[in-house]
């Protein structure tokens, strides 16, 4: 059989795996910043209330900024304001005020009013943002949610990447050659039809030790690689097959992404080379 090498997988595929799981966790953490984003939300809403109940109220106000919004404003909104109210004293105080909506918006039409705390006028709650509150829980409780799902995928995603790849690799090492049967190759197409260039092999691998067939399918762009076939008429190729669970892994005709020198992989050419010449052979004589 084929001698093909033992050391794994080459640093080359770990490396393209890597690059996956850091854009995998790249997503995680910008779910971890959108739920943090979310949540300040709540806070905001929960001081406003405060300032709202207990503080001085003031209409000498003033508001300015943009909206983005989504489906009217009523399905997703958000403001970026700029609010400048007078207090008691006759000092003009001028600060941002940032909020999003869902499913409810800002009641913009209506004269705008602000309490602000005597201690820290600074403090203030806008009584468009205030009488938004429904929106604006909305808007947090599913952001929330939404970028908690975001943490999960990135999280999930990295973990069975990081996963795949170990099993991968422990069957490059300890996986014994096989000659599968291929049931079916089929051209993959992009959405407009047309071929891509990769191919879905099906295949299964020869029932061993008294066990049972396993069929399973592998992607392969067939213009950078081919399966290493066992037969002239492309009905059968070598594979990896290793015990347990792990998965089977079809061989390529560059062994990639399998650790090997050149000397190796000429080594293993050669020897698919002759066992096509053997089958030739024998096909003849029959």
């Amino acid at each position: 059989m084929l001698p093909v090498p033992r050391r794994g997988l080459c640093l080359g595929y770990y490396l393209r795996r890597a690059g996956i799981i850091a854009l995998m966790l790249a997503i995680a953490a910008g779910g971890v910043a959108g739920v943090r984003w979310s949540a300040s939300g709540v806070i905001d809403l929960r001081a406003d209330q405060r300032v709202w109940a207990r503080g001085t109220e003031t209409t000498e106000v003033e508001v300015a900024g943009k909206v983005r919004a989504k489906g009217f404003r009523w399905i997703a909104a958000w403001y970026d304001l700029t609010v400048t109210y007078r207090i008691a004293d006759g000092t003009l105080h001028k600060h941002e005020l940032d909020l999003s909506t869902m499913f409810g918006s800002v009641d913009d039409d209506r004269a705008p009013v602000v309490h602000y705390d005597p201690a820290a006028p600074d403090r203030f709650a806008l009584s468009w943002a205030v009488e938004a509150s429904g929106g604006r829980w909305r808007s947090a409780i599913i952001g929330v949610v939404v970028f908690a799902l975001v943490i999960f995928a990135g999280g999930f995603g990295a973990y069975a990447i990081a996963s795949d790849t170990r099993a991968l690799g422990r069957a490059a090492r300890t996986g014994a050659p096989i000659i599968a049967h291929i049931k079916s190759a089929t051209v993959l197409r992009n959405d407009k039809g047309q071929p891509t260039g990769k191919a879905r092999f099906a295949l299964v691998a020869p029932a061993t030790d008294g066990g049972a067939e396993r069929p399973w399918s592998e992607d392969l762009d067939e213009s950078r690689a081919r399966p290493l076939y066992a037969d002239r008429d492309h009905a059968t190729a070598f594979a990896l097959l290793a015990t347990g669970d792990l998965p089977p892994i079809l061989l390529r005709d560059d062994l990639y992404p399998l650790s090997a020198t050149a000397a190796e992989r000429a080594a293993v050419i050669a020897a698919a080379t002759a066992h096509l010449d053997g089958a030739r052979v024998v096909k003849a004589d029959g």
